[in-house]
């Protein structure tokens, strides 16, 4: 059934991308923004709200996904629409093609920031909860858990000093530890393993909250593409750039299918 509901949701959701417009994606942009007005007098109070905000949708959705049968496979398939954005990533990485073909004077590195943060926290991070969230038997419940969290933890950077952002940052970096890890390595496989590992280990900061220095690292090593000094400050490599990393998610994707079919026939 993960299979099946996992390649129909994510269909739904290369086809259909949802709109930012969207009434549910509104709703929870609103539900953010509130969450954010908070102010907790300590980190305890911090942690609560951050459960309530993380935690209980988890919860909840680990209840629906229990009611065995049809409603089961459906709510699965949603959770993959309202979570793992490949077509969202893919539409990031061609606008940002587009900017990059204009722009003179950036930095190459900022290019594969900008690039590896789409790629893992809305596509490839998403799907590593799922699969590690059903053989645990929560169903889509870390899946949702670990898409929220990241949206708050985005969020944090605009609000410096305060409780929550502290605590969001914190529960980030625990829930995206292995998540962050698959995605090196399945960008190892799919592209150059030497590079992504040897980027990745480089760049990695124990004490960071934020793994995407070390991925950006882990993607031009996967796509043997120069870096630093090496770098071209070109547009039209930068752009070239950009559609082998759109490539590579690609490929990606279609091996978490692969290997995800692969489990349902031994099954």
């Amino acid at each position: 059934m993960l299979f099946f509901a996992f390649a129909l949701g994510l269909w739904v959701e290369h086809a259909y991308a949802p709109s930012r417009a969207a009434a549910w994606r509104r709703a929870w942009r609103a539900r953010a923004a509130w969450w954010w007005q908070q102010n907790p007098g300590s980190r305890t109070m911090a942690w609560a709200w951050w459960s309530l905000a993380v935690v209980l949708p988890g919860l909840i959705s680990v209840w629906l996904a229990s009611i065995h049968g049809l409603l089961t496979f459906v709510w699965l398939g949603l959770c993959v629409v309202a979570c793992v954005g490949w077509q969202t990533a893919n539409e990031a990485l061609h606008q940002q093609r587009e900017a990059w073909a204009s722009r003179q004077d950036a930095a190459a590195d900022q290019l594969w920031l900008d690039a590896a943060a789409p790629m893992h926290a809305l596509s490839l991070g998403p799907v590593t909860a799922l699969v590690l969230g059903w053989a645990l038997g929560l169903g889509p419940g870390l899946m949702v858990a670990y898409r929220l969290a990241g949206s708050l933890a985005a969020q944090s950077v605009s609000q410096p000093g305060s409780a929550l952002a502290e605590v969001a940052g914190q529960a980030w970096r625990v829930l995206d530890y292995l998540p962050s890890r698959v995605t090196v390595l399945l960008w190892g496989a799919m592209g150059h393993f030497g590079g992504a590992v040897s980027g990745w280990q480089v760049m990695r900061d124990h004490l960071a909250h934020d793994n995407t220095p070390a991925l950006a690292a882990a993607l031009s090593g996967a796509l043997q593409a120069p870096t630093g000094a090496d770098a071209q400050h070109d547009p039209l490599a930068h752009a070239a750039q950009l559609m082998q990393a759109e490539s590579l998610l690609a490929r990606s994707m279609v091996c978490w299918l692969a290997l995800l079919a692969l489990v349902t026939l031994l099954g």
